[in-house]
């Protein structure tokens, strides 16, 4: 939102004044370019054209929101556009807020890393299982499996609280506790579990006392069954139609995937979270790598992706994709919030980081800028029994993967792709004498190596 009225903004201030503990004032910045302005609008254009993006995308500088706009429709069914105050499922950014609680709960004492989680729930009490510690749960270390992906679990039916913790403690460890790197539901879900069991509240009361009120998210919340009112319906694009979402019980994804928010309501918890990772060394030594037995480190911890400069998470639920990215270094913050199953998040977050650095030559990818060099990234790359196939055609890279349709790469820099057809990163290695010899692909905030045959 650009061009508000100085009437609009003032009575906005009145009502942040009135409840943010932190005197958050967000204000339009005025250092900000009137290139940098229209460079911002033009791309998110180029987004909503090319991409489908729709939803509401939100820069800020420090505490100076230097671009706010809604794209698209929150209801196409009563054809209601999305508004900067349109809530959107968060999927799991909600985890930076289950970790932010058990972290309070460390800092009083209540809690610590290194508990084991069968001290609160006793079906985790097995040989196997036993090692597992509250530090394994915040980094994905666990070797806990998501227990969204049995088979035996529906998201459309609702299970108590006991017959998922059942599902997740029955259940064979993907690695032993602390040996390697999995990202999974299910530790958050746990997380949210102690938590309860700490405070002998339910997982929203804590987090509205803990985290919302404190930081003044007056429209945030956790999923109860209610109805919520300016929330987002959730569509799925498919090549030209557009489809309602399926339907998710969102009761059984507490702790790790259940909330709700708005653009500006990230935004405070940005300034909150910022303000709280500088002054409190509790939170400060958690949101570290995790360091394997083997020296390799992890780049995830407390729900954030740990990546040079900046810490980013990504949501996906059923029709809404969202993402949240602190540049911890600028002080900006990237907020962007869809209600369709949006694919270029990663892409969209690092074109707007580039914009906001003056970095316009990093985004020649958006002029379809013609490669004489695809023909290198050409072979088979493999780990274990996977095997990616990549041939050149036009001007961008098709894959084959066995389980996954086929998949269309485009250029983004240097040796680095994104893909047109889902969600993440690609990047190749080049040997001393310029040959191609490997792929990385960013997976659940972990990169995997293919070597190339």
């Amino acid at each position: 939102m650009f061009g508000v009225s100085i009437a609009h903004l003032k009575d906005r201030i009145k009502k942040m004044k009135k409840y943010y503990s932190l005197s958050l004032l967000i204000l339009l910045a005025m250092h900000v370019t009137a290139q940098q302005t229209a460079d911002i609008n033009s791309f998110m254009q180029y987004c909503q054209a090319n991409f489908r993006f729709n939803g509401v995308v939100l820069l800020a500088d420090s505490n100076k929101i230097i671009y706010e706009h809604a794209f698209g429709k929150a209801n196409m069914q009563t054809n209601e556009n999305n508004e900067p105050d349109t809530k959107f499922r968060i999927g799991s950014i909600s985890k930076q807020f289950t970790s932010f609680v058990v972290l309070e709960l460390i800092e009083e004492g209540k809690l610590s890393f290194n508990d084991h989680l069968a001290k609160f729930i006793d079906k985790f009490r097995q040989p196997d299982k036993q090692g597992i510690t509250v530090r394994n749960l915040l980094t994905h270390t666990s070797g806990l499996p998501d227990y969204t992906n049995f088979r035996n679990f529906n998201d459309k039916i609702y299970y108590s609280e006991d017959n998922i913790v059942e599902m997740i403690a029955d259940s064979t460890l993907s690695f032993p506790p602390s040996t390697a790197y999995g990202y999974s539901n299910s530790n958050f879900y746990l997380l949210a579990q102690i938590i309860q069991k700490i405070t002998g509240k339910d997982f929203d009361n804590v987090l509205n006392e803990f985290v919302l009120k404190k930081a003044g998210m007056l429209s945030s919340g956790e999923e109860n069954g209610n109805a919520i009112k300016n929330e987002a319906k959730a569509y799925l694009f498919r090549s030209d139609s557009t489809l309602a979402a399926p339907y998710i019980e969102m009761k059984n994804a507490k702790g790790g995937g259940g909330m709700y928010s708005t653009a500006e309501d990230l935004l405070r918890w940005s300034l909150f979270f910022q303000h709280r990772l500088a002054v409190d060394t509790v939170l400060k030594n958690a949101i570290q790598p995790f360091a394997m037995p083997d020296g390799t480190k992890t780049i995830y911890a407390c729900g954030w992706c740990l990546m040079p400069e900046v810490i980013v998470h990504e949501g996906h639920i059923n029709g809404f994709a969202n993402l949240i990215a602190i540049d911890t270094v600028r002080h900006h913050t990237i907020i962007l919030l869809t209600n369709n199953d949006y694919l270029q998040l990663y892409i969209t977050m690092q074109s707007l980081r580039n914009i906001l650095q003056n970095d316009i030559a990093s985004n020649e990818w958006i002029g379809n800028k013609p490669l004489d060099n695809l023909a290198d990234y050409r072979g088979t790359y493999s780990i274990g029994n996977l095997k990616v196939n990549i041939k050149d055609t036009l001007n961008h890279l098709e894959a084959d993967a066995l389980g996954y349709k086929k998949l269309f790469l485009k250029w983004y820099d240097n040796d680095e792709f994104f893909f047109l057809n889902l969600e993440g990163i690609v990047k190749f290695k080049r040997d001393n004498t310029g040959n191609v010899i490997a792929l990385k692909s960013f997976e659940d905030y972990s990169w995997i190596t293919l070597k190339k045959e």
